[in-house]
């Protein structure tokens, strides 16, 4: 099985890229085909242009190369920090480059809603935390992102909080959320 695998951390040898790391050699080690990409070695740049919004399409090969991914993918797995409550900046804009319509969903004339064009897939985000508190990371992805896609098989691991872990803490943590989301496309 193809899995798009976004990583979306500024710093290379973060908490993140290892989690990362550790769920694609997991994957991988599974059979599945994995794509990863890590939106800042990518310089992938997260800002919407206005005529990419008008036409609804984009002509950067980065985001095309992503979207046809999307497309072909019958996983989705998307590894970020929580910061203020919700993805970076760089991850959000990613959904809203990639995520456009004719890839994500699509509007027919007389409908009331979207029309999901991304059906039959498995989504799993893991979210890392510093601090206690509430995360609104569950709600943009599984509340607003994935339905309006159709994707309805997924998943939300939240690492942390782990701001007062022990290591070996930390590390029991990162095992259990590493084992979390790569068996969560065992079945596929």
């Amino acid at each position: 099985m193809i899995i798009l695998f976004i990583l979306g951390h500024p710093e290379a040898k973060s908490l993140n890229a290892r989690l990362a790391g550790d769920i694609r050699k997991k994957l991988e080690r599974n059979g599945h085909d994995v794509r990863f990409h890590d939106l800042y070695r990518e310089n992938f740049d997260p800002r919407l242009p206005a005529e990419d919004l008008r036409r609804k399409c984009s002509f950067d090969p980065l985001v095309s190369a992503h979207a046809a991914e999307l497309r072909s993918a019958g996983g989705l797995l998307v590894v970020h920090p929580d910061w203020w409550g919700l993805p970076p900046a760089v991850v959000k804009g990613w959904v809203d480059r990639v995520f456009l319509p004719g890839t994500a969903y699509a509007y027919e004339v007389g409908a009331e809603s979207a029309v999901p064009l991304l059906p039959g897939r498995k989504a799993c985000v893991v979210v890392t935390r510093d601090g206690a508190g509430g995360s609104l990371c569950s709600d943009f992805w599984i509340g607003a992102v994935f339905p309006l896609c159709g994707i309805t098989d997924s998943l939300v691991v939240e690492a942390g909080p782990l701001r007062n872990l022990t290591g070996t803490e930390k590390e029991s943590l990162l095992r259990s959320s590493v084992a979390r989301a790569s068996s969560f496309f065992d079945n596929l």
